[in-house]
């Protein structure tokens, strides 16, 4: 009965470590492919990254910001940027590593 249990501990373990390798890839997908659509991904991805950064900054400051800042800042995003933005701050922060860990490797 132990070794069963041992099992089902494992199998969810590496559950665990798939869905968190899904969520980060899932989170930076629609910037990452509006990029390679361009002639020059590697900038786009550069000013994406820094267009999620910005947004993220504003996000996390707008208790003392206007609304109107929140709201610019969230228009100058891309349509693939809106979509990661309105996930929340965690997939925002997923999303900008993940962007980094690419540009890293290019």
């Amino acid at each position: 009965m132990k070794k069963a249990q041992d099992l089902s501990v494992a199998e969810c373990e590496r559950l665990n470590t798939n869905m968190r390798i899904i969520r980060r890839l899932i989170a930076a997908t629609p910037c990452v492919n509006s990029a390679l659509a361009t002639s020059t991904p590697k900038s786009q991805l550069m000013m994406s990254q820094r267009r999620l950064m910005t947004y993220k900054e504003v996000l996390l400051h707008q208790d003392s910001l206007d609304q109107t800042e929140l709201d610019n800042a969230f228009h100058q995003l891309s349509d693939a940027e809106k979509l990661v933005a309105q996930q929340g701050q965690d997939i925002l922060t997923i999303a900008i590593k993940e962007i980094d860990g690419l540009l890293s490797a290019s």
